[in-house]
């Protein structure tokens, strides 16, 4: 399979990087394709075992090839059939395709086999956690989590530029744009306050006073912006 999709790697290259990333103290995640060119049952078998015998963490991902892929441009080279040019679908998060051996039915079958057994392992990490029982690598696990989520949800619903406060005199512009967060999201208002923190440290984020109120801007290069960004 690497062969035919021309990856370029072998097996043993990839065990060899999950060791250096370890030796290194480096948290590994690999990610695996599932409905590649010639994928059969016996195929997504061999992937989850090698998957498990890395003992790290992983994902699925669909096959989607795009316009102007070899596979796409050369379809009869390869024993796969592209079943829809509806570009939303092209995600990665459901099947688009199919082989002589492997429906769609039967990839996705496959994938959320692997989706309820990984929920109730992570329920279980939550619990874990919840007690203070976790391990180190399962506490950096839940708190990347949380932090992803949040920081995924402070830029999808764009709630920095949305966020103005009345300037109080003495008070903490960073201890006011977190508090906001927080109620906005819902999430710890210490947790919140650490990310918000982050984004002003790392220069990000920015405020500018006027009228009265304080207004926040994420920076365009946080080395040369000091205005907020047009758009």
């Amino acid at each position: 399979m690497l062969k035919l999709i021309r990856k370029g790697i072998t097996l043993d290259q990839a065990r060899h990087a999950v060791k250096c990333c370890r030796d290194a103290d480096i948290m590994p995640h690999a990610s695996f394709m599932v409905g590649l060119p010639g994928e059969s049952k016996e195929t997504l078998e061999e992937t989850a075992r090698f998957a498990n015998d890395l003992n790290i963490a992983y994902g699925y991902h669909f096959f989607a090839p795009f316009p102007g892929t070899t596979v796409r441009e050369e379809l009869e080279d390869y024993d796969i059939e592209i079943l829809t040019d509806d570009w939303s679908r092209y995600d990665a998060n459901s099947p688009i395709v199919k082989t002589s051996k492997l429906n769609p039915e039967e990839m996705k079958a496959f994938v959320d086999e692997y989706d309820r057994n990984n929920e109730d392992l992570w329920k279980q990490t939550l619990d874990r956690h919840r007690q203070g029982t976790c391990s180190d690598r399962e506490y950096l696990l839940v708190e990347g989590y949380r932090k992803m989520n949040l920081v995924y949800k402070v830029l999808s619903e764009d709630i920095i530029e949305e966020i103005s406060c009345k300037i109080d005199n003495g008070a903490d512009p960073v201890m006011l744009l977190s508090t906001a967060v927080a109620n906005r999201t819902g999430t710890d208002e210490s947790f919140t306050y650490n990310i918000i923190k982050g984004f002003f440290d790392a220069g990000y984020v920015r405020h500018e006073r006027s009228d009265g109120t304080l207004r926040y801007y994420w920076t365009h290069n946080k080395d040369v912006d000091t205005l907020p960004i047009a758009f």
